[in-house]
């Protein structure tokens, strides 16, 4: 499986680590438990319907009051991350179909998108 991540999850993250909210190596913990296994518990994921045929995957951080949104289906497997947030702009995002169809970015774009990088690999 591979992960890409967009440029506005990356500065969102880098916007969390510098106020000390939640760091960079939490969220690589959650991503690799994910690539470990897509449906673990403490991801706990689901999926969130953002607009006609096209779903988005939910995960938590373990431990954590903060959510990732990602679009998973590209082929080969490719998860695209978009979001990571408090829950509160989780729901924000989740209950307005112009927020949730404006963070979705589709697979075509995924193919000049920076890739995650496991600390395992």
């Amino acid at each position: 499986m591979t992960l890409k991540k967009t440029k506005a999850f990356e500065a969102l993250l880098k916007k969390l680590d510098s106020k000390g909210k939640l760091s960079i190596s939490e969220v690589k913990n959650a991503l690799d438990l994910y690539i470990k296994d897509n449906r673990h518990i403490d991801l706990r994921p689901h999926w969130i319907e953002c607009k006609k045929n096209q779903k988005l995957l939910s995960l938590s951080i373990p431990n954590k009051s903060y959510r990732i949104l990602a679009t998973v289906g590209c082929k080969p497997k490719i998860s695209i991350f978009h979001f990571i947030g408090t829950h509160k702009e989780y729901d924000v995002i989740i209950k307005n179909q112009k927020n949730c169809k404006h963070i979705m970015h589709d697979c075509e774009e995924a193919k000049n998108m920076p890739c995650y990088e496991s600390k395992n690999a």
